[in-house]
């Protein structure tokens, strides 16, 4: 199993403060935005009145994840999808769908730093993406919650997280059951975590409660 991250692809994107309240927006390090493509973010204020026309490369995933007994709960669990060009600002998504699951099937983890694995059915979506750029998106993803990525964990101070370090797992992603890409694309805490009220985070399995999955890379499409 490899397990990849997207900082080697050139784009990567920080929340910093506001980012558990996630509304489709987005703090963006300069710094680090496009790093190795060709393409430049257009400035924020393009018309965006014909983005329905431009073809997403990139797309981000927030999720919101209640756990009881080890296992997610799909009807109080939400999954915010937003999708991005390189053509512009990728602090102004083209489009964001969110899915409350049809099922959450627990599965065997890929690796051993994961802790809990689950195979999402994704459902009805609500937002402004159409019919058409709802296709970029697959019927099913599986997500998992483990240990924290030292790769993560380097951007935890940029990102104005790194007092939360002791409090935070990684989030990993795998975009389809036949691809052994496994991304590691953010960090995941309870709200306790967030707020800093539980003890720091140990081995699985997960504390119940409500899990908020943090983007901190932009992921590649594989469908349209």
């Amino acid at each position: 199993m490899s397990t990849h991250l997207l900082a080697q692809a050139g784009l990567v994107f920080l929340c910093l403060t506001g980012c558990t309240g996630f509304d489709g927006t987005f703090e963006f390090d300069d710094s680090a935005n496009l790093g190795d493509t060709d393409a430049s973010p257009e400035d924020s204020s393009t018309d965006t009145a014909d983005w329905d026309q431009v073809a997403p490369s990139w797309w981000s995933l927030q999720a919101t994840v209640l756990v009881e007994e080890t296992l997610p709960v799909p009807e109080d669990t939400t999954l915010t999808a937003s999708l991005i060009s390189d053509e512009a600002d990728p602090t102004s998504p083209i489009c964001t769908a969110t899915f409350v699951p049809s099922s959450m099937e627990d599965q065997d983890p890929p690796d051993a730093t994961i802790f809990h694995w689950w195979q999402v059915t994704l459902g009805e979506a609500t937002g402004d993406c159409s019919a058409p750029q709802l296709g970029w998106f697959a019927d099913s993803i599986e997500i998992g919650v483990g240990e924290l990525h030292p790769d993560i964990a380097a951007l935890l101070e940029p990102a104005g997280y790194e007092h939360l370090e002791g409090y935070l797992y990684g989030a990993y992603m795998r975009q389809s059951d036949d691809d052994d890409s496994v991304w590691t694309w953010g960090i995941a805490g309870s709200n306790a975590s967030f707020d800093s009220d539980q003890e720091s985070v140990g081995e699985a399995p997960l504390p119940n409660g409500t899990y908020q999955l943090v983007p901190f890379y932009l992921l590649p499409l594989q469908s349209g």
